[in-house]
């Protein structure tokens, strides 16, 4: 009867599968829920990697979050940024004439300062229960802000001010994750000490601003008909960032870059496509304004966690939950199951060659047997 080789390696590799979900580590850090722990802002130039502190001149900085622990001195760093981030804010175009973008997001978390960030200002002070929900928090962020995006979009009428005004299409970049996370840790109770109040008057807790001002709702288009991509392509094509040389002044890049913006602009939104924008004059609008940070009434049933164990204290409890012993225990037969399973699987293999091997020397035996009674004969 032949044997099916291929089967004990599948199911070798199921259960190898099983037993590293067993063996799983958890990778979100806890800290004592008693450690004070400052928080930092920290900036950088945007785009720093491609133009260095060239657009440290219009104040347009790149963000994060520092976390100090003061009883061990541990750090996390938190920034979200763009994967590529030229071509999240401009798409390439092909010599085929493909408009091809990379928008995707992601929260970068590391556990030392690096002389990347070049100011770095004091917040306030949280506790280590209040950074390990932030801590159990910041993975979803990430699900809910997969793409990024750069500006922001206000419909007004003059006179205008962003500090009231809503966005029609928000931004979703690394200053949004700061100001978000700052009202997630005022929800879990983080209160502002009086110095910090005080220092809301100074540019230590000033933010850009990049967003577009339109009087009209933009208008989605239809980027298949042939007329409107071809528009795209047009409009995208005036914006070469890699002709753009590092020691060019913060002045002719500026005037480059908005000297190509005239009335109409074309905003990319991944998943739902791209707007016609009618600007209020000409130019892109870059602010370095006052915000405040979050005050006030709280809302701590906003504050969603991760579904880890390193979480399980702050996630809803079922009353009919198994308790953790019994569930300790369940874990442990199941990687027992999967380990014999699999020492049963390697038996099988093994075994499955040696009786193939077998076989085929007592083949080869009785052919040699059989020639030798025909050569005597």
């Amino acid at each position: 009867k032949k044997i099916n080789m291929k089967m004990p390696y599948i199911i070798l590799i199921i259960l190898l599968l099983g037993i590293m979900e067993c063996l799983c580590i958890n990778v979100l850090p806890q800290w004592n829920n008693d450690a004070s722990v400052e928080v930092y802002m920290l900036s950088a130039p945007l785009f720093k990697d491609q133009y260095d502190d060239l657009l440290s001149n219009i104040n347009a900085f790149h963000a994060g979050l520092r976390f100090f622990n003061k009883e061990t001195n541990e750090e996390l760093i938190y920034d979200y940024n763009a994967i590529d981030m030229i071509h999240a804010v401009f798409p390439n175009i092909t010599k085929d004439g493909d408009i091809k973008w990379s928008t995707e997001g992601s929260l970068h978390v590391s556990d030392k300062l690096t002389d990347y960030w070049d100011q770095s200002e004091y917040i306030y002070t949280v506790t280590g229960e209040q950074f390990n929900r932030f801590v159990c928090w910041a993975p979803l962020y990430n699900l809910t802000h997969p793409d990024y995006f750069l500006f922001d979009v206000f419909r007004t009428t003059l006179p205008f001010d962003s500090n009231i005004e809503k966005p029609v299409l928000a931004s979703s970049s690394c200053i949004s994750f700061v100001w978000y996370a700052f009202s997630i840790l005022h929800d879990l109770g983080v209160e502002l000490p009086e110095k910090a109040i005080d220092q809301l008057q100074t540019k230590s807790f000033k933010r850009d601003v990049l967003w577009f001002e339109v009087r009209d709702p933009p208008v989605k288009i239809d980027a298949v008909d042939p007329e409107v991509h071809q528009q795209l392509v047009d409009f995208y094509s005036k914006f070469k960032f890699d002709d753009l040389v590092k020691n060019m002044t913060w002045t002719q890049f500026m005037n480059r870059v908005l000297d190509l913006m005239d009335d109409t602009f074309y905003y990319y939104r991944a998943n739902s496509g791209y707007y016609r924008l009618e600007l209020v004059g000409t130019r892109a609008a870059f602010q370095y304004r006052q915000v405040y940070l979050p005050s006030g009434e709280r809302n701590p049933n906003r504050v969603h966690y991760y579904n880890d164990e390193a979480c399980s204290a702050f996630l809803p409890q079922n009353d009919n939950a198994l308790p953790p012993v019994l569930i300790f225990f369940i874990v442990v037969v199941v990687c027992i199951f999967a380990i014999v399973s699999l020492l049963c699987s390697s038996f099988i293999v093994i075994s499955s060659v040696y009786m193939i091997s077998k076989s085929s020397f007592i083949q080869a035996k009785l052919k040699q047997r059989k020639y030798e009674d025909i050569t005597v004969n």
